[in-house]
């Protein structure tokens, strides 16, 4: 399992830095990403769900994912963001 989570990891610190994302929080398995603009977000997801569905892994099996985007402004706060979110996708 470690390795599958080492993966896991290194496909979403991937998807998201290609995007211009900032990872500011990971909690077990999921990770909490600031983007400049929605779109860079939305475009972060679906390469991560492309990129986990195409991954072999091996005795595991699929390695299903929840994705949820959030929208609207926020204030960077102790290197954590806090706000209302506009809406959520």
């Amino acid at each position: 399992m470690a390795v599958a989570l080492a993966r896991h990891d290194a496909i979403m610190r991937s998807a998201i830095a290609a995007r211009n994302g900032t990872v500011f929080k990971t909690i077990g398995d999921a990770f909490c990403a600031a983007f400049h603009a929605p779109d860079d977000g939305l475009q972060a997801a679906l390469v991560v769900q492309r990129a986990l569905a195409a991954e072999d892994w091996g005795e595991i099996g699929h390695v299903r994912v929840r994705i949820a985007l959030h929208t609207g402004a926020v204030q960077h706060r102790d290197n954590d963001y806090f706000g209302l979110p506009g809406q959520s996708h």
